[in-house]
């Protein structure tokens, strides 16, 4: 499968056709972009590796306890350690290294970070199939050996020490990968005997590869954004505005009015445009600015047609699934701010809106309590 190893926030590894290829970029669409155009790829699922700087990673010890125990432990754990910490907000694993002990590894990684990823592979038709991380890929390839790894970054680096297939130890370290070359000045680098560096040249990027090829758990993508265990109730007030603005807007213009006076407008235009043609014929330089600002005036009046239209389409679209809290008009560019129950359902709005708006943005999507919130800028409005 075609994986992408995201080692910073830029520089990304791209594992396809038994080959590795590195790019380096400042926006994350636009790379993915080249990359679908440099290898012809229309659309594929896609494997995806993060560096270990996006997760909390801890140690977990929960031993003499039952499994309800241990879960209710963990949560307490957790909301400790990370802040704002809910089952929704992170997306969360246990790895255990001696399961009858109940010791464990915790990683845990923001679902909206993981699920804007997804998002944005999907708007290049690349369907996200799984998420890992790279210490376990490095864990998985040296497993069946007694050694310890360092394994650098750009700022942080870490060091996992293997022994009888299992992590004996796992330290974050402040080391980059210039710090590399001067190694030997660390005096604790002294404690590990077998110490193999894995940078980032292309061979040691390779053995991330490999070892992310050999397990399929844990896997930190879900396809659903939340796991409800109580039915939400989504706010009244958005919905109350909507459905506000769609009355005055009924009450105001009647759609079937509206067809009748674009055929009229329409009719106006070409009356026009053949009189500014005979007047021409006749008077070569005759002052036409007077007729001009007319036909500028019917013209932009028909534009508020789409504005009706698309405030329609807004209306039919929202549901106990999907509201909107936020509608803006300027500068030739719609914002719309609203909130979702699922991250399919934010999806299939874009997928409809993509029908008739062009130049389409994604300013955000994040989690606020029960719900996703979104925003779009939207720019201009093409309807059939």
């Amino acid at each position: 499968m075609p994986t992408i190893y995201l080692k910073n926030e830029n520089t990304l590894f791209f594992y396809y056709h038994e080959e590795i290829y590195q790019y380096s970029f400042d926006n994350f669409s636009e790379i993915i972009e080249e990359i679908k155009n440099d290898h012809k790829i229309k659309n594929c699922k896609i494997s995806l590796i993060l560096d270990f700087t996006k997760f909390y990673i801890s140690f977990f010890n929960a031993s003499d306890k039952t499994d309800k125990e241990e879960k209710e432990s963990l949560a307490f754990f957790l909301q400790s350690e990370i802040e704002d910490y809910t089952e929704k907000n992170f997306i969360t694993k246990q790895f255990y290294l001696d399961h009858p002990q109940r010791k464990s590894m915790i990683f845990a990684v923001k679902r909206e970070y993981i699920n804007n990823i997804s998002m944005l592979l999907k708007k290049h038709n690349f369907l996200l199939e799984e998420c890992k991380i790279d210490v376990l890929s490095v864990y998985e390839y040296f497993k069946d050996q007694n050694v310890s790894i360092l394994n650098s970054g750009s700022d942080l680096s870490f060091i996992l020490e293997i022994k009888d297939q299992k992590i004996r130890e796992f330290k974050i370290i402040t080391m980059n990968e210039e710090d590399i070359h001067n190694i030997d000045s660390f005096d604790f680098i002294k404690e590990y005997g077998n110490l193999i560096i894995l940078d980032s040249d292309i061979k040691n990027i390779e053995t991330v590869f490999s070892g992310n090829a050999l397990y399929t758990s844990p896997n930190f993508y879900e396809n659903n954004f939340f796991k409800f265990n109580k039915i939400n109730i989504k706010p009244f007030f958005s919905y109350f505005i909507v459905f506000l603005v769609y009355f005055f807007i009924n009450g105001l213009i009647s759609y079937n009015k509206f067809e009748t006076e674009n055929k009229k407008i329409k009719q106006e235009i070409d009356l026009l445009q053949e009189e500014l043609l005979n007047m021409k014929n006749n008077k070569e330089n005759s002052d036409y600015s007077k007729e001009l600002n007319e036909l500028n005036e019917i013209i932009k009046s028909m534009r508020y047609q789409n504005h009706y239209k698309f405030f329609s389409f807004l209306i039919k679209e929202a549901d106990k699934n999907i509201g909107y809290t936020k509608i803006i008009y300027d500068n030739n560019f719609w914002t719309v701010e609203g909130e979702a129950d699922k991250f399919e359902n934010i999806e299939n709005f874009e997928e409809k809106l993509n029908k008739y708006a062009k130049n389409i943005e994604l300013n955000f999507i994040k989690s606020e309590n029960s719900s996703l919130i979104f925003q779009y800028k939207i720019g201009e409005i093409l309807w059939n």
